[in-house]
């Protein structure tokens, strides 16, 4: 099915965690939101947005926001620290392929 708003999206990570978002927002090209409704143990809740905005005929400036908590409540003070630096490394490592994708199939054109 293709992303729209209220479509449930099966999202398996490289390290086996799953999670099941729903598309809260889809306005292509320039935002995306999704909201977990079924998640790994370890996040109580989940959401995120992609923003995509034009700064000249061949830039963008895309921003992703991410906001979560850590299960169990009691441990957050240690995990959310723990948890941001992951999503900061795997965000900066999914802008950088999509950089690239974009200036390969700029190459190519």
């Amino acid at each position: 099915m293709a992303p729209a708003v209220g479509v449930d999206e099966y999202i398996e990570s490289a390290g086996g965690l799953v999670m099941v978002s729903r598309y809260v927002s889809f306005q292509p090209p320039h935002v995306a939101a999704v909201s977990m409704i079924e998640g790994p143990r370890l996040l109580a809740s989940f959401s995120g947005g992609w923003k995509f905005r034009p700064e000249s005929p061949t830039q963008c400036r895309v921003t992703f926001t991410y906001n979560f908590r850590t299960s169990p409540a009691w441990l957050r003070w240690v995990m959310e620290p723990i948890a941001g630096f992951w999503y900061r490394r795997q965000t900066r490592a999914r802008l950088n392929c999509f950089k690239a994708w974009v200036e390969a199939a700029a190459g190519n054109s």
